[in-house]
C-alpha cells in the first residue's frame, strides 16, 4: 500500500508539473508572436521620406525644382533645374555649370524615377539624385555626393525655358586636345567657319573659350564638322550646339 500511495502522489505531481510546462510554453509563444507584430510596425529603411520616394514615378516628380549648388573646394557652381522647363517635358533637366567650374558649360538631360540620363552629345555619365532633408543630393558615381539647395536659376547659360522662343538662340562648340598629336596646329571646319587648336591641356578640360581652342559661336543645332593636321584628320562628325551651353568636343 505504501508503494501504491507512493505512485499516486507522484502521479499527481507529474501532471501538475506537466500543466506549469504547457501554460509556460503557451505564454511563450504569445509573447514571441506579440513581439514579431511590433517588428512589423518599424518602417522599412527604404520607406522614409528621403529620396526613395522618386523612384516610382517616371518624371522624377518628388525632385522638382531649381535647385543651387553653393561654392564647394573647387569653386565650383552649379544650377540645377528639373521639370517645371517652359516649352519642355515634365522629365526635362537642364544643369549650368557656371564660370569658373572645372566643366562649365551647358547640360540637358531627362531624368526618370531617380536617375537623371544626360544628352549623348554631352558625353556624361548617367546621375542620381535623392532627399537629404530639404537638400537635393546629386551623385554621379565616379565624383562625390554633392548637396544642393533649393534656389532660382540665375540665368548664366541663358533662360531657364526650351525651344528657340525667347532670347538668344546661340551657343557654343569648343575643340580642344590634351597632346598635340605630334602634327602641329589642327585646323577645325564647321558650317562654313574655320578655327585653329594651338595649344593642348593635358590636365584635363578647359574652360570654354579658352586659348589654343577652337571655339565656334552658332544657332542652336546640328552641325557637321572636319578636323585635321599633318598626318592625322578627323570626321566628318556630327555634332549638336545647345541654346546658351558650350559642348566641348576632344580630339584624340
Amino acid at each position: 500500500m505504501t508503494a501504491g500511495c507512493l505512485f499516486i502522489v507522484s502521479s499527481k505531481t507529474f501532471f501538475k508539473m506537466l500543466r506549469k510546462y504547457l501554460f509556460l510554453l503557451l505564454v511563450s509563444f504569445t509573447s514571441l508572436a506579440g513581439c514579431e507584430v511590433e517588428e512589423d510596425d518599424y518602417p522599412s529603411p527604404s520607406g522614409g521620406s528621403g529620396g526613395g520616394s522618386g523612384g516610382g514615378n517616371g518624371g522624377g516628380s518628388s525632385y522638382k525644382g531649381t535647385w543651387v549648388r553653393l561654392p564647394g573646394p573647387s569653386g565650383d557652381r552649379t544650377d540645377l533645374a528639373i521639370g517645371n522647363i517652359p516649352g519642355e517635358p515634365s522629365s526635362r533637366v537642364y544643369m549650368c555649370e557656371k564660370k569658373g567650374s572645372t566643366a562649365a558649360g551647358f547640360y540637358k538631360g531627362t531624368i526618370s524615377g531617380s536617375t537623371i540620363e544626360w544628352d549623348a552629345v554631352h558625353n556624361l555619365p548617367e546621375f542620381t539624385v535623392s532627399m537629404d532633408g530639404s537638400e537635393l543630393i546629386l551623385d554621379c558615381g565616379p565624383c562625390l555626393p554633392t548637396p544642393y539647395k533649393s534656389g532660382t536659376w540665375s540665368g548664366e547659360c541663358g533662360p531657364l525655358e526650351g525651344g528657340s522662343t525667347g532670347g538668344n538662340n546661340e551657343g557654343q562648340i569648343m575643340f580642344w586636345t590634351r597632346s598635340d598629336q605630334n602634327c602641329g596646329s589642327i585646323s577645325v571646319s564647321i558650317a562654313n567657319k574655320s578655327g585653329t587648336i594651338s595649344s593642348y591641356y593635358s590636365s584635363g578640360s578647359p574652360s570654354c573659350g579658352a586659348s589654343g581652342c577652337a571655339t565656334f559661336t552658332l544657332p542652336a543645332g546640328s552641325y557637321t564638322y572636319t578636323a585635321s593636321c599633318s598626318n592625322t584628320t578627323w570626321g566628318p562628325t556630327t555634332v549638336t550646339v545647345t541654346k546658351g551651353g558650350c559642348f566641348k568636343m576632344e580630339l584624340q
